[in-house]
């Protein structure tokens, strides 16, 4: 049993030397800056593919980060942008970006390049190298992550302008006017791209033309994103509801009163969708119907995925895997060096562990 025991630490060792770029190794149990364990990664079910220090400063943490295809993008407090090969996780390049003033919305991917838009101006790099191919400046202010479809990147503003830009020349090619601010960032829509204003307006646009698609209403300001499963959109609204919404017509499928506001947004998995209810914790909905199947009285839970029967909500420094069906809890993890977690697909994907201080870790499920 000891024999085995140093075979895995020294595994271990070599694989965080050459992969995580930790520093050096030597007389440190390199377990203690894993920021979680072999085991519990199979207890999940699931085993340590890379982990990657970026030994941040006290200054300096990580805002948010994003898989982009087989790119993990991650934003610093300092304007850092910095990818990696979410397959390797290899460093491959950094980049800071913009002035201290500007403030910028999360990236995005584009074929083999990467965006990230402050409120005047869209910054793109290769995907790979890093090299910067300049940035695009915004023809109006924006308060929003871009949606990227069919070479436009359509942005929205406080002014309430709903705007697509050209992604080779930065040319306007549609604008349109809502009746107050664009307080949430657009959505894709199955072919249509969505957004939604302060004064409760959802519109659906065609984005090549602009073209309003339908125009429908909440009774209250909308500040949460929106989401969308394949035949409905799920609007969180101030008005104390949350509302189904029929993305070809813009009818209201069904309706849940939550009596509070609603400033979160849904999450769509599977046949369920998930709204944090601040005076209740997280609801488990039917998406179609919207029944509550389920409540479960947490605050700050986000699901992560879905595998097997099973869905798999985040909270600080823990990992909760209850039942889909019946929300029962089944399996309690501890991540107390995790401040984010993130999936790369919502369907049993592989998983990224970060700490604000700069560690990330994937772990990915047993073949």
């Amino acid at each position: 049993m000891k024999k085995r025991t140093g075979i895995v630490l020294l595994v271990l060792t070599i694989s965080v030397a050459v992969l995580g770029g930790c520093g050096s190794t030597q007389e440190r149990n390199v377990l203690t800056e894993l920021l979680t364990t072999p085991e519990t990664t199979r207890e999940l079910g699931y085993t340590i593919q890379w982990q990657y220090n970026l030994a941040l400063t006290s200054k300096n943490r990580i805002i948010f980060a994003e898989v982009l295809g087989d790119r993990l993008a991650v934003w610093s407090t300092e304007r850092i942008l910095i990818v990696f090969d979410a397959n390797t996780g290899k460093k491959l390049w950094d980049a800071q970006v913009g002035l201290p003033i500007e403030k910028f919305s999360k990236p995005v991917r584009v074929d083999d390049f990467i965006m990230i838009c402050s409120e005047s101006r869209a910054h793109a790099f290769h995907a790979t190298t890093g090299v910067s191919q300049g940035f695009v400046p915004l023809r109006f202010s924006s308060n929003t992550t871009p949606v990227i479809t069919n070479e436009y990147m359509i942005h929205g503003s406080r002014s309430g302008r709903v705007w697509a830009q050209d992604l080779r020349k930065g040319l306007l090619r549609w604008t349109y006017q809502m009746g107050s601010p664009v307080t949430s960032s657009p959505i894709q829509a199955g072919p249509s791209v969505l957004a939604t204003d302060a004064k409760g307006t959802v519109v659906p646009f065609n984005p090549r033309s602009g073209a309003p698609l339908w125009r429908t209403y909440t009774w209250g300001r909308i500040a949460a994103q929106p989401a969308a499963s394949d035949l409905l959109i799920y609007v969180p609204s101030r008005d104390e509801s949350l509302y189904a919404v029929e993305r070809n017509n813009g009818n209201v499928r069904w309706r849940y009163f939550a009596n509070h506001p609603l400033k979160d947004s849904p999450i769509v998995m599977d046949k369920l969708v998930f709204q944090y209810q601040r005076n209740k914790g997280l609801l488990a909905l039917d998406a179609f119907s919207g029944e509550v199947k389920w409540t479960m009285p947490y605050h700050n839970a986000r699901p992560v995925m879905t595998r097997d029967e099973f869905v798999f909500i985040h909270r600080p420094g823990e990992l909760l895997g209850l039942t889909m069906e019946q929300g029962d809890l089944v399996k309690k993890i501890a991540l107390p060096k995790v401040d984010h977690l993130m999936a790369d697909n919502t369907k049993g994907g592989s998983l990224y562990l970060i700490n604000q201080n700069g560690k990330i870790m994937k772990i990915s499920p047993k073949k």
